[in-house]
């Protein structure tokens, strides 16, 4: 085991920071197409029902999730000259956003079974690169440098980066498929397949490019020469700030990708225009990065408490939300609701990512391991539960509310798809901004505290 460069400068350079930030750039672009139009390529282009995707959406999200603690342990006793973290960037970075175009390519002509198995396996497949991809990349984020404040600057450039990936594939995602369905507007799938397969392959340097730049500063003692199962568990269980942050990154994944999953429906339906979803992506990017890049960095000036940051990301998401319900679709109201909302989103979101480190740090300081991918994976494991049940949700109340794909729909139909999109993620983040404010307990005046504790348990070693 490699001993730890605690004499590592603190303050990395801006290209640093966007040398990991572009990981999940390339990440995102390519994910995107799942979170975004996976459910309504099934659906109203192959030939899928609601009521059977939404059961193949849960469960292959669910064991997604599940899947992470596995890979995050086993992250966390890599051993290469790269590092533990960064040869699973290289890759996943590669296999991602192969097995994402694979992933679309059904043929409506295939009978309901061939169907069905076909995203079943791919489905799988790609979960299971994202999850190799996703969760050592954010193991990566805590030990790139061991300062709360820079940490907070890592994020803000990370998740700016992650908008700019996500909202590209949204803003380009329809005008494409269009373009290349040749089919008068209709949204087809060779359509699908060709727009999928330019943006992920264009996306694949991205992906890879934090295995080359970044640097793992942060390291475990040289004495955690093993990781026993009883130790992971301790830092999980003894961790409070982990176990808060946990649920919060449920309510992000949840908040996030089921409005993500149903925003195209919405725009195809309730306002009356696919072409709608490019402005949502374009708006949403525009709000997220407004909370990202100015308004966490800046309110952290002066409440140095990043569980008090998310709290207002999140009570400014949700109160947002709930207002677009009662807004008109696609008015100037409903759009700066949006943009509100993003902003909400945004700063809540650069927080708990920011706060992962400093969580790692309290389970190092309280039993004596340093597991930043077995408790990233616990995080990553949240988000992604929240990824699987709220999309899934959407889906079953789309089927019980009789939803026909490429037809005018009911005022019921109608009606549930404003219900996804506001109250749902709206009432959501309410409850996550009170679980945060009553439970987190982990201002930089303590961290400094624990940083300075386990520094000086570094220099012993040395």
């Amino acid at each position: 085991m490699e001993k730890s460069h605690s004499s590592d400068r603190k303050a990395l350079t801006f290209a640093e920071r966007l040398h990991y930030g572009l990981g999940t750039l390339g990440y995102n672009a390519s994910f995107y197409w799942v979170s975004a139009f996976l459910q309504i390529y099934y659906t109203d282009t192959i030939g899928v029902s609601a009521g059977t995707l939404s059961a193949l959406v849960l469960a292959v999200r669910l064991f997604d999730a599940i899947n992470d603690p596995i890979i995050g342990s086993i992250a966390d006793r890599t051993h290469s000259r790269w590092g533990r973290y960064r040869p699973w960037l290289m890759f996943a970075g590669l296999c991602l956003p192969l097995s994402v175009i694979a992933l679309f390519g059904a043929n409506s002509e295939w009978s309901s079974t061939g169907k069905v198995v076909w995203m079943c396996i791919w489905y799988v497949v790609v979960t299971v690169f994202a999850t190799c991809y996703d969760m050592p990349y954010s193991a990566l984020h805590g030990t790139l440098s061991p300062d709360s404040g820079e940490r907070v600057r890592i994020s803000s450039v990370r998740m700016a980066c992650s908008q700019v990936g996500t909202q590209l594939t949204g803003i380009l995602g329809v005008p494409l498929i269009i373009y290349f369905s040749h089919a008068g507007g209709q949204r087809t799938g060779h359509g699908y397949l060709v727009s999928v397969a330019l943006v992920c392959l264009l996306a694949i340097p991205f992906a890879i490019w934090p295995a080359f730049k970044s640097r793992e500063r942060v390291k475990p003692l040289a004495s955690q020469k093993q990781i026993p199962l009883s130790g992971q568990m301790r830092t999980l269980f003894k961790n409070p700030p982990i176990l808060v942050l946990t649920f919060a990154m449920f309510a992000f994944g949840f908040i996030g990708y089921g409005r993500g999953s149903m925003m195209i429906y919405y725009c195809t339906y309730v306002i009356g225009n696919p072409k709608a979803m490019s402005l949502h992506s374009f708006v949403n990017m525009a709000g997220v990065l407004v909370g990202t890049v100015y308004l966490m960095p800046t309110i952290y000036k002066y409440v140095r408490n990043k569980g008090y940051i998310a709290v207002c990301g999140h009570l400014l998401c949700g109160v947002a939300s709930i207002l677009i319900f009662f807004s008109a679709p696609g008015g100037i109201v409903f759009w700066l609701l949006m943009f509100l909302a993003a902003v909400g989103l945004g700063t809540l979101s650069s927080a708990q990512y920011s706060m992962l480190g400093d969580a790692v740090d309290y389970g190092e300081w309280k039993v004596g391991l340093r597991c930043d991918g077995f408790l990233s994976s616990f995080t990553s494991f949240a988000l992604k539960a929240g990824g699987a049940i709220s999309p899934a949700l959407g889906l079953f109340m789309l089927n019980a509310a009789h939803y026909i794909p490429n037809t005018v729909q009911t005022p019921g139909v109608l009606s549930t798809m404003k219900i996804t999109i506001s109250i749902i993620p709206g009432v959501f983040a309410l409850i996550s901004a009170l679980l945060i404010w009553l439970f987190y307990r982990l201002p930089d005046k303590i961290h400094k505290e624990i940083q300075k504790e386990l520094q000086a348990r570094r220099e012993l070693e040395n």
